[in-house]
């Protein structure tokens, strides 16, 4: 189901359990439970799929809450350095700390976020006084904030590795029932023919010119 929309595996499952229905109702018992229990495999297997991305949700969540975090730290530091005097934003310390500004940090790529915000702490470590205000204030709420980004990013690329795995699953299941609707198929139309086999299967929405399809 490499190219089909997982999101969609509802609709094959109920055309799965509706063949199975009719299978069952005409006396073909074995053909039906055959069909209904891969139904019911892709239903399960769309129900994980789905559940599955409830940790990544979570995952990214917590992230972009820890790069909020991260970000307002950033900058009630550097308006802390640049408050304290008319020039302050073009002298040390404010320019040994932040020389390209708030941005390096703010407008990190991914891969970028945590190696930027570990320098900004060695900055303020090497520009700063121990007691200085604005370190005190700062470095706590960096060295949270980072904790809680590594984590989240951990978490996130677990959760996405499941979902793979999910999804995998899920096609794999959507692809048995799908073969097993065709075989079910040709063995009705060689039992009976086409028309009597067609019968079996929901029919489609009519198209544009009014004609319906069958399977």
């Amino acid at each position: 189901m490499a190219s089909k929309n997982q999101g969609a595996y509802g609709g094959r499952v109920s055309r799965g359990r509706y063949v199975a229905r009719r299978l069952k109702t005409a006396g073909q018992q074995q053909r039906a439970a055959d069909l209904l229990a891969l139904a019911l495999a892709a239903r399960a297997a769309g129900r994980a799929w789905e559940d599955a991305h409830d940790p990544v949700d979570d995952a990214l969540a917590d992230r972009d809450a820890a790069d909020l975090a991260l970000d307002t730290a950033a900058q009630e530091a550097r308006f802390g350095l640049a408050s304290r005097g008319m020039h302050a934003t073009r002298e040390a310390p404010y320019t040994d700390i932040f020389p390209d500004g708030i941005d390096p940090y703010v407008s990190a790529p991914l891969d970028q976020q945590a190696p930027r915000y570990r320098d900004l702490l060695r900055r303020v470590a090497l520009h700063l006084a121990a007691d200085d205000a604005v370190r005190v204030a700062l470095a706590p709420r960096v060295e949270a904030g980072l904790a809680a980004w590594t984590a989240a990013c951990d978490r996130l690329e677990a959760a996405r590795a499941e979902t793979a795995l999910a999804r995998g699953a899920l096609e794999k299941a959507v692809d048995a029932l799908d073969r097993q609707l065709q075989k079910t198929r040709a063995a009705l139309t060689v039992d009976f023919d086409a028309r009597t086999a067609a019968s079996f299967f929901p029919k489609t929405k009519a198209k544009a010119t009014g004609a319906a399809e069958d399977a």
